[in-house]
């Protein structure tokens, strides 16, 4: 949403001040002028004729959450963990019973 504001700009070196209207955002920072001759001629010795202004780097923002965490994996020893467990035994295999043999049998005779 845009405003209309009159402004009164001060005398520049050997510029006289003028009355200017300019359209201003209500809701943020922009101000519109019109680019009249005169106007642009005003704005440029006003921002000559400034003084410098120094700008400041920003400062670094911090998150604003916790950052997330790496997960941390657990180091394993090969060495230790190749060594069989005193005591426990492999388990046996499991016995499979050779249904494919069975079934061809009943189907020959």
């Amino acid at each position: 949403m845009l405003s209309k504001v009159m402004l009164d700009l001060p005398p520049v070196e050997d510029m006289p001040g003028r009355r200017v209207q300019v359209l201003w955002g209500v809701k943020g920072t922009e101000l519109q002028m019109e680019l009249s001759q005169g106007n642009l001629e005003y704005v440029r010795v006003a921002i000559m004729n400034s003084p410098s202004v120094e700008v400041k780097p920003k400062a670094e923002r911090r998150p604003k959450c916790s950052p997330k965490k790496k997960r941390k994996r657990r180091k394993v020893d090969l060495e230790e963990s190749a060594e069989p467990v005193v005591g426990e035994q492999p388990p046996a295999p499991a016995e499979e019973e050779d249904l494919f043999h069975e079934g061809s049998d009943q189907a020959d005779s």
